[in-house]
């Protein structure tokens, strides 16, 4: 596995009171309601049900995606949008 430090006994961190706020920053992503949509409409176009990630992966699967995935589809992506509105 690679290692981003070398192996050592010790570790000395020189302004060691900003780790906590710099491991957060590091490791947590900010999702914005339109990036979220963004990643959403990647997965499946929500009024072109033949676009998108998912559909792709069905074709190149020699299958088409089912019916109840796009209730599904559909079903999820007016939730996520009732959730982000109301806040």
């Amino acid at each position: 596995a690679a290692a981003v430090l070398p192996p050592c006994d010790r570790l000395v961190l020189d302004e060691a009171h900003h780790i906590e706020d710099v491991a957060t920053n590091y490791f947590s992503a900010r999702v914005t309601r339109f990036a979220f949509a963004r990643i959403l409409n990647r997965l499946r176009h929500p009024r072109k049900s033949d676009k998108g990630l998912l559909p792709r992966l069905f074709t190149q699967l020699g299958n088409k995606l089912p019916d109840s995935c796009d209730e599904l589809y559909r079903a999820l992506h007016t939730r996520i949008e009732e959730i982000l509105t109301a806040r």
